[in-house]
């Protein structure tokens, strides 16, 4: 007989929920579930924040985007453990998207072990020339929109996360697969403003490079080398991170903020429910278990959270909601925003 299961594998970013449809063997083990690790083979799930085992969670518990225990060594097996499955479930593909589009001042939150960095193109932030003149470059035309035939490059890079483990793991990324930034000396710092908390940042490229560790929900570093406090960026991403804040809506709307009115644009991708029921039983029922081990929420609505968000924020608009790979049943989302005028505070 046909037999449907629920697994998990890896702890935190990109980490894989998935379903399997396998056909009962007379020893009643799934075709496949040998020596050999277990293939998804039609639904998978992919998230990035801060997954990692607890106590038992009370059915409502309100996940905090902090690791409970955790290392360098630890996040750096994990993230080296995820490269075979983000590509087979088009993870990777998704990721490369994402950085293909990415233009002028970048935002990444919840950047977990740097996954993304390696797509990105460093060309511009790299360049000699200098930055006003790489900004004049990438300034896009007033009340316009970017188009796909617009080439625009990235001229700075700030990335956020509330692991300095996982930060470590991604700036050992950054050198390793962007050769250019090995010999080129990082400036690392401490900022107290604006809570009592101090954040660590580093920086490279007098700041047109710039990693702080933080808590998105409490302070989200402007872009760099701005003439005022109040600048904003022009291209705002996350991937797999609202399954996991405490507050998804409230995190939405922070982004809201940071990104620049007409010009810019939000790009989230995400996991959450999918198009069926008998699909989102599924993660209502192992949901508790979930986040008890990965300490996010894997059956929250994106959708309606990114929606909802919208509806309460003046100006934002959700632009698209794509749900990429049929196989993936829905639980996949790929989501665009824009802020139409400047009434966002």
């Amino acid at each position: 007989m046909l037999h449907l299961t629920v697994g998990v594998s890896a702890p935190r970013q990109a980490a894989c929920s998935f379903l399997t449809i396998s056909r009962r063997l007379a020893s009643n083990r799934p075709v496949g579930h040998g020596p050999r690790a277990p293939r998804p083979l039609l639904a998978s799930s992919f998230y990035s924040s801060s997954c990692h085992k607890g106590s038992e969670p009370a059915l409502d518990a309100i996940p905090t985007g902090r690791p409970n225990v955790f290392t360098k060594e630890s996040a750096k097996k994990f993230d080296q453990s995820l490269e075979g499955s983000e590509w087979l479930m088009g993870i990777t593909s998704l990721r490369k998207k994402l950085a293909v589009e990415a233009y002028g001042h970048v935002l990444e939150v919840a950047m977990g072990t740097g996954r993304n960095l390696p797509f990105y193109d460093w060309s511009h932030v790299l360049s000699s020339r200098s930055n006003s003149a790489v900004q004049a470059l990438a300034a896009p035309k007033p009340n316009a929109q970017v188009s796909k035939t617009d080439v625009v490059p990235i001229i700075s890079y700030t990335g956020v996360d509330i692991s300095s483990e996982m930060l470590g793991v991604a700036l050992e990324k950054l050198t390793e697969t962007v050769t250019e930034f090995s010999g080129i000396d990082p400036i690392t710092e401490n900022q107290t403003a604006p809570s009592p908390d101090e954040w660590s940042n580093i920086s490279y490229l007098s700041g047109r490079l710039r990693m702080f560790r933080s808590d998105i929900h409490e302070y989200i570093p402007p872009p760099p080398q701005q003439p005022c406090p109040q600048a904003k960026y022009d291209f705002v991403c996350s991937t797999f991170s609202l399954c996991s804040v405490r507050d998804p809506e409230q995190m939405v709307r922070d982004l809201a903020r940071t990104v620049k009115p007409n010009t810019g644009k939000i790009v989230l991708v995400e996991h959450g429910r999918g198009w069926w029921g008998f699909v989102n039983g599924l993660l209502d029922k192992s949901a508790t278990s979930h986040f008890q081990k990965y300490g996010c929420w894997w059956n929250r609505d994106i959708a309606e959270i990114v929606e909802n968000a919208a509806k309460s924020t003046p100006g934002l608009q959700v632009t698209k909601v794509d749900r990429p790979y049929f196989t993936q049943l829905g639980t996949t989302l790929w989501i665009e925003l824009k802020v139409s005028d400047s009434n966002v505070s």
